[in-house]
């Protein structure tokens, strides 16, 4: 079933330029790395306890370290532990495929998820998404057998041209799970905290 609606509080961003991690300009207080640009390093991630839904997640780091050809990434999944079979929506924001964090200076993008990356990103000495981010705007929910996963790996963005600071950046999500026959709707909020080295 395809429904892609944007869920409230999930943190979705629609037709913005996102600037990326490896930039010559930075915010107050960082210095540059190699070639003047920025290092940007993943080293740790915090996640929220499990929230109370028949869904499980997990996040771990993919790519801790960005480089001039590839961004940071992390991995973001959820398994269904029930012994029966659920709906969980939405699909994308669930597994952050095009989220930005609390403060909104961090942008997670899945491509894999939400289109073609050659078509958006373009690397002129900084990681930009050089394409608007337009999603259709319906709502997807995502079928779960007893065991299986639903899963993303999101890379990570600056989003804008200042790059980062070395901080904790927090993202969180609202996860809708009902039965297989769309009954028994229960929602929760659930997110973690990367945290950002800059150097």
């Amino acid at each position: 079933m395809k429904r892609r609606a944007v869920l409230a509080g999930s943190g979705i961003t629609l037709l913005t330029p996102v600037v990326g991690c490896l930039t010559t300009r930075k915010r107050d207080g960082e210095t540059g790395g190699e070639n003047g640009q920025a290092s940007i390093r993943i080293v740790d991630v915090t996640a929220d306890p499990p929230p109370d839904l028949p869904i499980e997640p997990a996040v771990s780091v993919v790519t801790a370290e960005a480089t001039a050809t590839t961004p940071a990434s992390i991995a973001v999944g959820w398994e269904n532990t029930d012994d029966r079979a659920v709906r969980a929506g939405e699909a994308d924001s669930i597994v952050f495929s095009a989220t930005r964090s609390k403060d909104e200076n961090v942008q997670l993008l899945a491509f894999d998820r939400i289109g073609d990356r050659s078509e958006k990103v373009s690397f002129e000495d900084c990681w930009y998404v050089s394409g608007d981010l337009v999603f259709d705007g319906d709502y997807e929910v995502i079928d779960l057998e007893p065991g299986k996963r639903h899963t993303a790996e999101p890379d990570l963005y600056a989003s804008d041209d200042a790059c980062l600071t070395s901080d904790s950046y927090e993202f969180e999500t609202l996860v809708s799970v009902e039965d297989q026959y769309g009954r028994e709707e229960k929602t929760e909020e659930w997110g973690f905290a990367l945290d950002i080295n800059v150097g």
